[in-house]
């Protein structure tokens, strides 16, 4: 199963963000929450990306009553079945990286871009890598 990986020291926390940009462009919806499915740590040599980890075993998927998170098979990616979601925010609060968030008709979460991750086609530095 193929995964995002950063790459230690490589992120520039650039002032742009075009990793995050992509993320909210490729991503309707994402606008109304105001940001991306992965976020950037500033840090005395740049940044460290926090990016979904996909958790094998992922306490979103867990916190989740209605089995509304699933893993698809062909990306491995955990996403979000919108006809399943009643909004309740478990998934929301249980994420470790708090990377779930909440708006007006769904949850949004990072799915991988359907297996062709922006962020990582957007980092101009090679940060994220997706293998």
């Amino acid at each position: 199963m193929k995964k995002i990986i950063k790459v230690v020291g490589k992120c520039m926390d650039c002032r742009e963000q075009p990793c995050v940009s992509a993320c909210i462009q490729s991503h309707s919806g994402c606008e109304e929450i105001g940001w991306g499915h992965l976020y950037i740590v500033p840090n005395q040599k740049g940044g460290a990306p926090i990016v979904c980890e996909h958790c094998e075993v992922a306490p979103c998927v867990n916190a989740c009553n209605r089995k509304a998170l699933v893993r698809n098979k062909q990306t491995g990616a955990i996403v979000v079945d919108k006809y399943g979601c009643n909004l309740c925010g478990l998934c929301v609060s249980a994420c470790p990286y708090g990377l779930i968030s909440g708006g007006q008709n769904i949850v949004y979460k990072c799915d991988l871009c359907k297996g062709e991750p922006k962020c990582v086609s957007a980092c101009p530095h090679g940060a994220l890598l997706y293998y």
